[in-house]
């Protein structure tokens, strides 16, 4: 009987598309855009520095400015620049958040879903910039939805949401929701 290559020997894709990892270039090794199947196409393209970011968030879900610096071969200005206009602009179809690395001033940014609340933290704006968004993209958030996408106490989240309905950046709504517990709970809406 025929006998299976090990995953050394192999040099076919596997079954995701993806490369062996022992065959397979790291993402700083990339230099061509990256096709369905997760290898570049034989076009000779280079990828953009937005693309490798964003490549890299996909593979990592956060990246931080040393981790830029390391994989663009940048200095910090300019990949601060470069994750501050992703950040800000929301390009590439990419929802991407800011939070801060625990025990240290650094910025983390990270991908929508991908929040490490073992590794970062959201300090009082950040988790405002996060309410905002789930709001806008929902039409409304809850105390348990804050709780939820922010990672704090309900003590917590009343409390910003509280203050956001008393910089008007949101309204508490007349109509009530289900929560997750099954009782009506108070929507918070965006003011615009």
């Amino acid at each position: 009987p025929a006998t299976r290559p090990t995953l050394s020997e192999r040099t076919e894709p596997m079954n995701d598309g993806g490369m062996p990892p022992a065959t397979r270039p790291t993402l700083s090794e990339r230099t061509e855009p990256m096709n369905d199947g997760g290898m570049p196409p034989a076009t000779g393209q280079t990828l953009s520095d937005d693309e490798k970011i964003i490549a890299y968030l996909r593979q990592n879900g956060s990246i931080t400015i040393d981790e830029g610096k390391q994989l663009l071969g940048k200095g910090k200005d300019a990949v601060s620049e470069k994750l501050r206009k992703l950040y800000n602009n929301g390009e590439n179809n990419i929802d991407l958040l800011q939070g801060e690395v625990i025990g240290t001033s650094k910025y983390v940014y990270y991908l929508d879903g991908h929040f490490d609340p073992a590794r970062m933290r959201l300090n009082k704006s950040m988790r405002e910039e996060v309410i905002l968004k789930e709001a806008r993209k929902k039409g409304y958030v809850t105390i348990e939805m804050v709780v939820k996408s922010c990672h704090i106490k309900k003590t917590t989240a009343r409390s910003d949401l509280d203050a956001m309905v008393k910089a008007n950046k949101l309204r508490v709504g007349k109509d009530r929701v289900a929560g997750s517990s099954g009782w009506l709970v108070d929507a918070y809406y965006p003011m615009n």
